[in-house]
């Protein structure tokens, strides 16, 4: 059985992708045709120097160079690079005239799904949307899937991007499909109210291999090499989910240690305080997903300061778990009921002062061993193989046919 995955992370982002993990698990047994999110003409135009549309030129226009089969990402693993489509998220929300043209792109990506599956001999396959509802009404009628799953991922009427025309998007791919997940138990309720089958609940994980316990003798990475003082961390996108006040107070109430910011930091939010002026907060930029362990087996403490909104209620972290595998102790903010059912291993914060004081608890006991034990078998628990494992197994209960 194949699987056809499309989501709105490419194979080379630098974010690391749920959608991505979880589809290189499936690849370990299955051939997994992972689609990039479809580029647009736009997109071809104002980012054309940059590598993500220099190394796909190729691939744009011609089947010959469409696939690329990446063993290093998983033994049956292809990436896909679809034909370029047209920008049309600035359309009216609900107008005839975007409903036209997304019928004009979904076509364009079916024509590509269609080759695909005539260039691979794919007789069997599973369509996996991974919160990409736009791109769901693609399947070709003469080679319907043995079932179409959609997953989301994160409450779309509060992303930027999606709001406009993907909560009804949203709602229409759920109904299409013959089972739905959510990542988080929030997500999952207010999914419900729009099908009359169960959402499943199929939260994010941890690749084992890429946050290994113990790790290997790294030497420290260049841009902490001589650091003295001990680290707390943060791994992710600074964006609106991130509580920019309280990653303030982190550095100035803790003078005596370095505050590591691992990811992009684009969102207006960040630059609204000047952090410039905190000589103890350090930030490093994206760095590939395989190699964040170099950086996280150096820190004594990891944090997840979220803000509390509409958006958070609805998130479980991909990096809680990450962060757990290497043993590492989490501070986090309580803004989910998901996150909250990490209270017996991670420290949970309702408020700013609390946040910092707990940060400080919790690299005096980094060390602890029978702590730290604690963690990386609580993470174990949570790894992609396990999510794989769940999935065949609501899969089996919930499709009889299958």
């Amino acid at each position: 059985m194949d699987l056809i995955f499309i989501s709105m992370s490419s194979w080379d982002n630098d974010i690391s992708s749920a959608a991505l993990s979880l589809a290189k698990e499936f690849s370990k047994q299955h051939r997994v045709f992972y689609f990039d999110n479809p580029f647009t003409v736009k997109d071809f135009i104002a980012d054309f120097q940059q590598p993500k549309i220099r190394t796909r030129l190729k691939r744009f226009f011609s089947t010959k160079h469409r696939y690329q089969h990446l063993p290093t990402l998983g033994a049956k693993f292809y990436a896909v690079t679809p034909s370029l489509t047209l920008p049309i998220n600035f359309l009216p929300k609900g107008s005839w005239l975007y409903r036209f043209f997304l019928r004009k792109n979904r076509r364009i990506i079916q024509k590509n799904l269609q080759s695909l599956l005539q260039h691979y001999d794919v007789r069997h396959y599973i369509f996996f949307n991974s919160f990409n509802p736009f791109y769901h009404a693609i399947l070709p009628k003469d080679q319907l899937p043995a079932f179409a799953v959609y997953q989301s991922r994160d409450d779309i009427s509060q992303v930027t991007y999606g709001a406009k025309h993907g909560v009804q998007l949203e709602k229409e791919a759920i109904q299409e499909s013959d089972i739905a997940f959510a990542t988080s138990k929030e997500l999952a309720r207010k999914l419900q109210s729009l099908t009359q089958c169960p959402v499943h609940h199929l939260p994010n994980a941890v690749d084992l291999n890429s946050f290994p316990y113990p790790p290997p003798n790294n030497e420290k990475p260049s841009e902490i090499a001589s650091v003295k003082e001990e680290i707390v961390c943060f791994v992710g996108n600074l964006d609106q989910r991130v509580d920019y006040p309280l990653l303030f107070k982190i550095a100035r109430n803790h003078p005596d240690k370095l505050l590591l910011i691992i990811g992009p930091r684009n969102d207006q939010g960040y630059h609204q305080l000047d952090f410039s002026s905190l000589p103890n907060i350090l930030f490093i930029g994206p760095k590939p997903h395989h190699q964040l362990h170099h950086y996280l087996q150096f820190v004594s403490c990891t944090i997840i300061p979220f803000v509390k909104t509409t958006l958070t209620a609805s998130i479980y972290p991909l990096k809680i778990n990450e962060y757990l595998a290497m043993g590492k102790p989490v501070v986090t903010t309580d803004f989910s009921k998901d996150v909250l059912s990490f209270k017996d291993i991670c420290h949970i914060s309702s408020d700013h002062a609390s946040f910092s004081q707990l940060i400080t608890y919790a690299v005096i006991q980094a060390n602890d061993n029978d702590l730290v034990q604690q963690r990386v078998s609580f993470a174990q628990q949570n790894s992609w193989k396990a999510r794989v494992v769940s999935f065949w197994e609501t899969v089996k209960s919930s499709l009889n046919h299958f």
